[in-house]
């Protein structure tokens, strides 16, 4: 494999968000005022309440709502011919937590030029992240200060965008490159939105969302090799740690 596409400076991230508080009833009045106004942008058709429009769609907003879960992946050299990808899933009830040890992790690679990857990260995981991280007053490590850049100076790689090849497309989920460039899909594990906001609040089940996250990693890293026309790389090679 080429040694630049399996870059150990290469940190594959994926997200899980829920909304701030489980009910639109838990926020503060100014907080209810603000999302009401923005559910008005998309409101539809039928007769659903502010209330019910947070419960679906507060967790896609950093102001509205907040991360559970952040799983990462990177290559690691094995000898000169075999790397593995080893996968952490970082889960925790509390989102400071979660963020603390996130960044962390990311000052131990920021060292090397560190470049990360996510699939519509540029739409979402990276300004998400950036964004929760000043909330709660935590530094943004030196790859997450992307402040007033401009779309081009965003050194950060997002399979969506790869997948675009400079067209405009609507959202393109993950898995479905994943099946599409033959990589196995594990259904099962994966949850969608209101899965993720289920295993939350309603079962407390923080295994679910990690399962997921791993998922989500190896089904990227694998989409971003088969995108390079590099091989995939055989189970026996990616690690969860």
């Amino acid at each position: 494999m080429a040694t630049d596409v399996l870059s150990s400076n290469i940190l594959f991230v994926d997200i899980e968000t829920v909304t701030a508080e489980e009910n639109y009833d838990d926020l503060s009045p100014v907080i209810q005022q603000a999302w009401s106004r923005k559910a008005e942008f998309f409101r539809e058709a039928d007769t659903k309440t502010s209330a019910e429009l947070f419960v679906e769609r507060a967790a896609l907003y950093a102001e509205f709502g907040k991360i559970v879960s952040i799983a990462i992946g990177y290559f690691h050299a094995l000898d000169d011919e075999r790397n593995e990808l080893r996968i952490k899933c970082i889960t925790h009830p509390d989102e400071i937590a979660v963020l603390h040890e996130f960044v962390e992790t990311v000052q131990r690679f920021d060292q090397n030029q560190l470049r990360l990857c996510a699939h519509n990260g540029r739409d979402f995981d990276y300004p998400y992240l950036c964004r929760r991280l000043l909330i709660h007053s935590i530094e943004l490590p030196k790859s997450l200060q992307l402040m007033n850049k401009k779309a081009w100076e965003v050194p950060h790689l997002d399979t969506m965008e790869m997948w675009k090849f400079g067209e405009y497309k609507k959202f393109v989920p993950l898995d479905l490159l994943a099946a599409l460039f033959s990589v196995e899909v594990d259904a099962d594990k994966l949850l969608d939105a209101q899965q993720i906001q289920q295993a939350h609040y309603q079962d407390q089940d923080l295994e679910k969302i990690t399962h997921s996250g791993y998922q989500n990693i190896r089904l990227l890293a694998q989409v971003y090799l088969a995108m390079l026309s590099q091989p995939l790389l055989p189970d026996e090679q990616i690690i969860y740690v």
